[in-house]
């Protein structure tokens, strides 16, 4: 594992699009999860998305991708098996994918792709802290969806990372509706280092990672590569 990623993030972009593969690694629980999928595009998504998560961690792990084991906490956030010290997370919107790995700590991450979201203010009155709400109304209509949109990633990423989703009353944490760093100190959980991001394929992103990363940095997968990692 490159000494590196221990003050740094990976954050690897994916056009799940450019991504079919033959290769078979993923595990039984994986396929039956893709199998439960009703609309068949989402299946081919979900397992484009998995399979390149097992050749990126695969990468950086030196690993045989199929090996590569799972667990999953009490709200279903996955992690690896073994205690390789190694943290990752993905999402994905539309055929964009993010993934993100880390050795520094606690990681979450989350991308949408960008649009206009319909019903936004009822939206954001139920699901945003009363500042953030506050903000969206003030805001012009053109500009709602926008700052929705960076604010709901922001959460899902802080969410994401402390393993209990949307679990949590989303209106009790406050992040902010605009793009720029924060870090952040949730009760009983290691500081945060919370950033956001606009991506190439018109998609925004955040990423909540522990508070030593000092820097993210960004990869393109290129599923024909014989080595993703850097």
């Amino acid at each position: 594992m490159s000494a590196r990623l221990v003050d740094t993030c990976q954050l690897w972009q994916v056009n799940l699009a450019e991504c079919a593969d033959p290769s078979q690694v993923l595990d039984a629980t994986e396929l039956e999860r893709a199998a439960r999928l009703r609309f068949a595009r989402d299946r081919e998504r979900f397992i484009a998305a998995h399979r390149v998560l097992r050749k990126i961690l695969g990468a950086v792990l030196d690993r045989d991708p199929a090996q590569i084991v799972f667990r999953h906490g009490e709200h279903g956030r996955p992690a690896l098996a073994d205690p390789a010290g190694l943290e990752f997370n993905m999402s994905h919107s539309g055929d964009f994918a993010l993934i993100a790995v880390s050795a520094a700590g606690p990681l979450g991450v989350d991308v949408e792709v960008s649009r206009e979201v319909a019903r936004v203010a009822d939206l954001a009155r139920r699901y945003l802290h009363p500042e953030e709400l506050r903000l969206i109304e003030a805001a012009s209509p053109e500009n709602r969806s926008r700052l929705f949109l960076t604010c709901w990633t922001r959460k899902e990423a802080v969410l994401k990372s402390t393993g209990v989703g949307l679990t949590r009353d989303t209106r009790a944490l406050h992040v902010g509706v605009t793009a720029e760093d924060k870090v952040l100190q949730l009760p009983s959980f290691p500081q945060l280092r919370l950033a956001s991001f606009s991506l190439a394929a018109g998609c925004v992103a955040a990423c909540a990672a522990a508070a030593d990363v000092r820097q993210f940095e960004f990869m393109r997968y290129a599923p024909h590569a014989k080595n993703c990692a850097p």
